[in-house]
C-alpha cells in the first residue's frame, strides 16, 4: 500500500480490521520526504475470506490508498 498524505488518515487500518473481519500483520514499513511532503509504504500480509478482502482493497482503494496484491510470495 502507498499512503497518499492527503488521504492517509482515511485509512485507518484498526478500523478495517474491525469493520471487514480481517487479520492485517504489519511486515514492513516506510516514510519518505517527497518534495517536502511526507510519503509513505506499508507492506501488510492479509488474512481472511475472499469476499473480505475483496471489500477491505475496494474501501482503502476507495480512501485514496495505492493497493498492490501480492499473491506469489
Amino acid at each position: 500500500m502507498a499512503l497518499l498524505p492527503a488521504t492517509s488518515y482515511g485509512a485507518d487500518l484498526s478500523d478495517v480490521v474491525r469493520r471487514f473481519g480481517v487479520d492485517l500483520n504489519l511486515l514492513h514499513g516506510q516514510i519518505d520526504d517527497v518534495g517536502g511532503r511526507p510519503f509513505g509504504t506499508l507492506a501488510v500480509l492479509a488474512r481472511g475470506a475472499q469476499e473480505q478482502l475483496a471489500s477491505t482493497v475496494a474501501h482503502l482503494r476507495n480512501a485514496g490508498v495505492l493497493v498492490q496484491e501480492v499473491s506469489h510470495v
